[in-house]
């Protein structure tokens, strides 16, 4: 995988996936910190959307020296998903009025699972590496009134 484009290569496995795909446009964004206010919009927006996934440029890498010849490192990346709790209530709702809805916390939870599965499932260049969990793999960083957000850790070996 190329260094240059892993941000925009996470980004396309998610919006792709068939979980996102119909709202990809709007709700699955590569950010290099220029799209707040799009983001919040998204996440605002809880009739229509009312959750983010944001996929952050590499936060870090560990030079692996030289891999066949090739100069590279291990990147890891990071992946927001955010969600507004107003659009939680409006799940749980239709959860209760309708038990073959998902609850909210189904929801939550497969949302997390699909992104995992999206880009963990990304298909292997030749001889390329997979993307994997960090052993951080996941963190709750934000849970209150305003907003619920995960955010997900996968690295790989990237060439420059």
């Amino acid at each position: 995988m190329n260094f240059v484009t892993i941000q925009e290569d996470v980004r396309t496995v998610i919006a792709t996936h068939a979980t996102f795909t119909a709202l990809a446009a709007t709700t699955v964004f590569a950010d290099l910190g220029n799209l707040a206010d799009i983001i919040e919009d998204a996440i605002a927006d809880i009739a229509a959307r009312g959750y983010a996934v944001t996929v952050w440029p590499p936060i870090k890498g560990m030079s692996d020296e030289e891999t066949a010849g090739v100069s590279g490192v291990y990147t890891s990346i990071v992946v927001r998903f955010s969600v507004n709790p107003q659009k939680l209530i409006a799940v749980q709702a239709l959860h209760d009025a309708n038990g073959a809805n998902p609850s909210a916390a189904l929801w939550v939870g497969t949302r997390v699972k699909d992104i995992i599965q999206a880009v963990l499932g990304k298909v292997e260049e030749v001889g390329g590496a997979r993307f994997e969990l960090t052993q951080d793999s996941f963190e709750l960083v934000n849970f209150d009134e305003g907003l619920l957000a995960y955010h997900i850790r996968f690295a790989r070996h990237a060439v420059f």
